[in-house]
């Protein structure tokens, strides 16, 4: 049985990935700063090891697989230059870490699967972006790269992969569950101008990507988890009223926006025509290519 040390895994994604991977048979231990938190809400993990203990290293020495999911979120809070060191130090502190632990193991992990995101990159229009797309200058794609450079310091002593998510879609968290309501409330629309791209991601997907770089040797590097046809928020808005069978003209306008987010409304106001080229490349299958067969799948579930 193959041992996956997943840190940060408390959140949309890592609830999600525990579930898989221990449903597949694999040895899921949490690591995690709050061993009673963990344990509530990732009851699939078989161990709980709390970070930096003695257990810690042990868990991570001979594991197949060390996860990184760790990040203060960016989209719950203003950007303060407080909050914005937090953003920074919770990702890149997280993962020095873990490859200091991986460094110190007698028998190294097989592949290092570190969280990024396509924040990396700049806002290029209707330009197509993959992995092989220049990083941007902001402070998200700042922070997203010293994230990455914190984990390819394992570069040459194991595999590493950075995985650079777009707009994960689930019904449980994230945007989509944002944008419900206001659709429900018969007030939906496009966020901002409605022309910038989104790349979005079903969540199953997304954790179908994690275990599929995992065990697929040939993977390193960044790879963009992304659906193979991302949209714009225009068209993102117009699926979703008709899946939810709402109005969708109620705009936002990028004005508001900018005063009520702050620095924080590029996460909304901006985007990328990110497509997942190294996964379409070798043989990843997607089960949510178009937006609307993924919107339809979330929103009917209870």
């Amino acid at each position: 049985m193959k041992k996956i040390c997943i840190a940060g895994a408390s959140g949309l994604i890592g609830k999600r990935l525990v579930k898989l991977l221990a449903d597949e048979g694999y040895f899921v231990v949490s690591l995690s700063r709050d061993l009673k938190k963990s344990r509530k809400i990732l009851p699939h993990a078989q161990e709980h090891v709390l970070f930096n203990s003695d257990d810690f290293q042990n868990a991570i020495d001979g594991s197949f697989a060390v996860i990184n999911l760790s990040g203060a979120s960016i989209a719950s809070k203003r950007w303060s230059q407080s909050y914005k060191k937090i953003i920074l130090e919770s990702r890149t502190k997280t993962t020095n870490a873990l490859v200091e632990a991986v460094n110190k193991s007698s028998n190294i992990p097989k592949v290092f699967v570190n969280a990024s995101a396509v924040g990396i990159y700049n806002d290029e229009g209707d330009t197509v972006i993959t992995e092989k797309s220049q990083p941007g200058k902001n402070f998200l794609a700042e922070v997203c790269k010293k994230w990455e450079e914190e984990a390819f310091k394992l570069w040459g002593k194991c595999r590493v992969v950075t995985a650079r998510t777009g707009i994960v879609l689930d019904k449980k968290g994230g945007a989509l569950a944002k944008m419900l309501l206001p659709f429900k409330l018969f007030i939906g629309g496009p966020l901002g101008s409605g022309n910038q791209w989104m790349p979005w991601i079903h969540i199953e997907d997304t954790v179908r990507l994690y275990r599929w770089v995992m065990e697929n040797e040939s993977i390193k590097g960044p790879v963009n988890f992304t659906a193979p046809n991302p949209v714009k928020m225009n068209e993102f808005a117009k699926v979703l009223g008709k899946v939810l069978k709402r109005p969708s003209f109620f705009k936002v306008p990028s004005l508001i926006l900018r005063i009520l987010l702050g620095e924080s409304s590029v996460i909304v106001l901006a985007g990328q025509r990110a497509i997942p080229q190294k996964a379409i490349d070798n043989g990843f299958v997607f089960k949510f290519t178009h937006i609307k067969e993924a919107l339809k799948d979330i929103t009917s579930k209870s």
